[in-house]
């Protein structure tokens, strides 16, 4: 879940029946945003570290691994920085793709990545999306 709005101090205050708060990334200087993902009680997960890659407003980032795939949820502000979004997807991509895992990527870019004016700026970043088979 993307954009859940909660500070750190109201992160427990969401029960979902079932459901275990996995992983959660809470803004600490501006409101609304943020990333969390819920798993169901009875599964069993691993929570990976991504500190360094989140930025407030440009990278709001959560990840799991269940099994043999890893899922991550992010979310870009409108306001946030595209480049910065796009380089720390990419920091992402390289040093778990080679975890031969399925990865699943959820959340709100907040970026028209088929729009003219992302094209035009942004063709190195376009041939990092299709080489990787990122569907939208």
């Amino acid at each position: 879940m993307t954009e859940h709005w909660l500070t750190k101090d109201e992160e427990e205050d969401i029960i979902l029946e079932n459901y275990v708060n996995a992983s959660i990334y809470c803004r600490e200087k501006k409101t609304k945003g943020g990333s969390v993902i819920f798993v169901k009680n009875n599964l069993t997960y691993e929570v990976i570290d991504l500190r360094e890659l989140q930025k407030e407003l440009d990278f709001e980032c959560v990840a799991i691994v269940i099994s043999n795939i890893i899922i991550m949820a992010v979310y870009r502000s409108p306001d946030g920085d595209v480049d910065c979004f796009l380089r720390n997807l990419e920091i992402f991509l390289n040093k778990f793709s080679l975890k031969n895992k399925r990865i699943v990527i959820c959340g709100d870019f907040n970026i028209d990545f088929f729009g003219k004016n992302f094209r035009k700026k942004n063709r190195e970043n376009q041939t990092t999306i299709h080489s990787r088979q990122i569907r939208c």
